[in-house]
């Protein structure tokens, strides 16, 4: 099984990107529930605090899709080191209104900023496509990078609850974008991985959100996202209702454990199913796992419900984007030669027109001469 993962890592500087990915990516893990955390100690209000981790994670959710489409066109090491213009001092902000008991809305503008953050996990991946596009290796590769997400689920968040309560408030956070920091330095220095700029041409107009299959992939994905965004605000407010406020930090310990092992499983084996089977089953099991949790009644119980959910929910996410890319792939090649088709009927028409007037010309000539 450990073979499987040791190829991925023969070509030079797969170490290198992958290791600063991971420490970028901690970012992920961390803000979301350091924010909560964060408010809540200084608000003691959870709706104040889920709405500004809901704004953070809106905010994030609709940034990073327009920093990767400048990434494709300009480059990792010229877009990326610019977001940390924006979210750094974004992030500062958020802190000193937290310190200076700043009104709600400040403490939501700052939030809506933070969340300028690129998709490091998403970078990361682009690099990986980049060396094995057209390789199996790559779907380990993939799996290899949901394993590194999980294991950055297990660490971050006990870590930024342990430091928003064990320091002060707002170190979570902080330590948080530190990581985004020194990650993305050390990811923008990795020069010789670096994915090539992608140039627009005319198969770039459109959108695939007209794409049916699209659509009812966005309908499902959604749903299995609303778990993830809730998971946080769930885990701290049971912890707190049970009088233990560090046991938040433990429970999402233990649902990113089950995405970790599910991760490494399947990223090791091949399933004899087709990929749209595997998410409808995934999905459905995902549907299933999370009806005991209106059965839970103690922080163990929560724990081991998150794993059963986090082990199918994880699979669901991962055959969701295999099945995203394949679609977008089939999209490119069937433009592609709708485009060839096009200059194919171009060219006849222009060799066509190129003839007929030596042919009138001859017709004329002979006359002439009768």
């Amino acid at each position: 099984m450990f073979s499987s993962y040791r190829v991925i890592f023969q070509h030079p500087g797969t170490r290198a990107f992958s290791g600063a990915g991971f420490i970028a990516r901690m970012t992920v893990s961390m803000m979301g529930i350091g924010i909560i955390t964060m408010i809540a100690q200084l608000r003691d209000s959870f709706f104040m605090a889920g709405v500004t981790a809901a704004v953070y994670t809106f905010s994030a959710a609709f940034c990073a899709p327009l920093i990767a489409r400048l990434v494709d066109r300009y480059g990792q090491s010229r877009i990326l080191p610019k977001t940390l213009v924006i979210s750094v001092p974004a992030t500062a902000a958020l802190l000193l209104c937290t310190v200076y008991d700043a009104p709600d809305w400040a403490i939501w503008l700052s939030a809506v900023f933070v969340g300028a953050i690129p998709s490091m996990p998403a970078m990361i991946r682009s690099r990986w496509t980049h060396i094995y596009k057209g390789d199996p290796r790559l779907q380990t590769a993939y799996s290899f990078e949901s394993v590194l997400d999980e294991i950055s689920f297990i660490i971050g968040p006990p870590l930024s609850v342990t430091l928003c309560i064990a320091l002060f408030p707002q170190a979570g956070p902080l330590a948080a974008i530190i990581f985004l920091v020194i990650g993305t330095a050390l990811v923008v220095c990795q020069k010789r991985t670096e994915p090539p700029v992608h140039k627009r041409d005319g198969l770039a107009k459109g959108t695939v959100l007209r794409l049916p299959a699209i659509q009812l992939l966005m309908v499902v994905l959604l749903a299995l996202g609303v778990i993830v965004g809730t998971v946080d605000v769930l885990a701290v407010a049971f912890a707190n209702a049970q009088g233990y406020p560090e046991g938040a930090s433990y429970v999402l310990s233990v649902y990113a454990a089950g995405s970790c092992i599910a991760g490494f499983i399947f990223g090791a084996i091949r399933l004899p199913f087709s990929y749209t089977k595997q998410f409808v089953f995934t999905a459905a099991a995902t549907l299933l796992t999370t009806l005991p949790l209106l059965l839970v009644t103690n922080l163990t119980g929560l724990g081991l419900t998150m794993f059963a959910v986090s082990y199918t929910h994880l699979r669901a996410h991962e055959t969701g984007r295999n099945l995203v890319c394949r679609l977008l792939l089939e999209k490119k090649k069937k433009k592609r030669k709708q485009q060839a088709n096009r200059n194919l009927a171009e060219t006849k028409e222009k060799i066509q027109q190129k003839r007929t007037p030596k042919t009138e010309k001859s017709t004329e000539t002979r006359l002439a001469q009768l």
